[in-house]
Formats: structure tokens, sequence, C-alpha cells
């Protein structure tokens, strides 16, 4: 092992001879590299991309070049392309957010798994705190190949964002009106059967069928509105309707869900955690509203006791 030394610059020290260093020593073990550079040069040099964007558009990359030290959990560019439709979209439309989520992914001080015993809280540059243990941090985003020492902090690589809790400002009603090129169909159906509007306030979960998902019912829904077709329809989309907002960590494997329509949704949670409801995968979980959850569906949930749609 050696002992190094982070404070204006990285310093090696004589192992023999730790008391003419600085005060401020890190010993490193195996598995601990290092490299002469600052941390924003490592990041533009080893293939962070989409992160080096966003902190060069959120007007931070400078802080990655000063003095420090910081910590940086560092996504990876599959990280930020397996974000949700609408995290993406909303990071892209605000961008103080997306400056916040880019600081909740620093930590002003060293942090390798040395110095780590156990779980520890630290706060970050945005304000909230990260529980981090040694390989794991907010206990799902595992560090890989961490412990990178550079002249002003550590790298410690993440495959996963880490998103800061940010108060819900739009209604369920709101937010499926405003991502008209996903709920376009939606949007029509819920005017149609009356229920937008109680959308816009209460407490609900709302399982959202994207447009596609109408495709092979448009014939029977969305172009015949005579006969039995309106309460059908209406029945239809209170099935989509959950009093009460759940999130998918509320979700249990097994679960039963009771609707706005009376019957029943049956919840399914498979070995990599995601979530099904009646056979139907929630592609986009967990958009909160100012009252309750939308959770995007690729499909429509049809009552078991109605035919012909």
């Amino acid at each position: 092992m050696d002992l190094v030394l982070l404070e204006k610059d990285l310093l090696s020290c004589d192992i023999k001879s730790p008391s003419s260093c600085y005060p401020k020593v890190y010993l490193l073990g195996s598995g601990c590299s290092y490299e002469n550079t600052s941390l924003l040069t490592y990041l533009m040099n080893h293939g962070y991309t989409t992160l080096v964007k966003y902190l060069t558009d959120a007007k931070l990359s400078s802080l990655l070049t000063s003095t420090g030290p910081f910590t940086v959990f560092a996504p990876s560019d599959a990280a930020f392309a397996h974000l949700p439709t609408h995290t993406t979209n909303f990071l892209a439309s605000h961008p103080q957010n997306l400056a916040d989520v880019l600081k909740y992914h620093i930590v002003q001080e060293i942090l390798i798994a040395p110095l780590i015993s156990g779980v520890v809280n630290r706060t970050t540059l945005q304000g909230q705190s990260l529980e981090i243990a040694k390989l794991l941090v907010n206990g799902f985003a595992a560090v890989h190949d961490g412990d990178i020492v550079v002249a002003n902090g550590v790298i410690q690589p993440i495959h996963d964002v880490l998103i800061p809790h940010f108060p819900a400002t739009e209604s369920i009603a709101q937010i499926i009106i405003k991502d008209d090129h996903r709920f376009r169909d939606l949007v029509v159906a819920l005017i149609l059967t009356d229920l937008l509007t109680p959308l816009g306030s209460g407490d609900f979960t709302l399982f959202a069928p994207v447009d596609s998902a109408f495709g092979q019912y448009r014939d029977n829904l969305l172009s015949t509105l005579n006969g039995e077709i309106p309460p059908i329809y209406k029945r239809i989309f209170k099935y989509h309707v959950v009093p009460g907002g759940r999130m998918t960590s509320q979700l249990q494997d097994g679960q039963s869900l009771f609707t706005l329509d009376g019957t029943v949704l049956h919840v399914t949670k498979d070995a990599i955690g995601q979530t099904w409801i009646n056979n139907i995968k929630i592609i986009d979980a967990d958009i909160e509203a100012t009252n309750g959850v939308v959770h995007v569906i690729n499909d429509l949930l049809i009552p078991s006791n109605i035919y012909g749609i």
C-alpha cells in the first residue's frame, strides 16, 4: 500500500516518514488507482460522454477542475440512456433540476472504500443526503471498479443515475395532457367518459396506456360510440384507476388492487423487480403527481367480464 496526500495537489509521501506529509493523509488499499489529472479530464478521457455534456450544459464542468476535493459518483452513458422517458423529458425542460441532479452525485470530501465503515450518510452539493456503503449508494446504485483517485478527488463509477426528490407540481390530468405524444388517445377517452376532471384532484393511481396500446381496439372503442359502447367504455377506463397513490415500491407480488370500476387488478413482480398489472408490463413507473401516481403501460386493461372488445 502507498500513503498519498490529497490537498491542492496529490503528493507522494514517504511511508517511512508520514509526519513529513500534510495532515490529511489517505490510505489507498488494493483496488485503488491514481491518475494525475482532474476529475473533469478523467471523465472526458474515459467515456463519460453524457455526464460531461450535462455538466457542461449545467455550467458545472469548471467545478470539477477546482481544488476540491470532491467525490463524484459517475453514471455511465448507459445509465443515462436507461432513464425513464418522463425523467429525461423533465430534466431537458428544467435546466435547474438537471443541475440539481448532477450536484446530487457530488460530495465535497474524499470517499474511498477503506475510509467507509458500514453505512454512512453524506450531504451532497445539491443539499440532500446520500446513503453510502462500500459498494452501494442509496441502496441500489452499485459502485463498479471504484476508488479512482485523481488530483482533486475520487471517481466512483455507477451504472444508475441518482435522482433527488423533487416535489410534484402537476396533477395526474395535467401530466397526461402535457405528454400528448404518448397519451393523446387516453386523454380523449377520459374526456368522453367524464374521468379527466376527477383526475385533476383527489388521490389516485392511474395505469396509463400509451397511444399504441389502442391500436387493436380502435375500431370498437375510439371510432364507435353508439349502442352499448359508452357504458363499456367508461367501465374500461375506470378499470385503469385505483384509489390512493401507489409507487411500485408499495406494490407487492400477488397483491390485488380494487379499481374505480369495482373490479380487481392483479400485481406481479418478476425476478428482476419489474412490475406487471394483469400480465401487462409497467414500462415507465412512478411518475409522481400532486394527487397520486401515474404508471405507463403498453396495453389496455380489460375487465375479465367484458367480452368482444
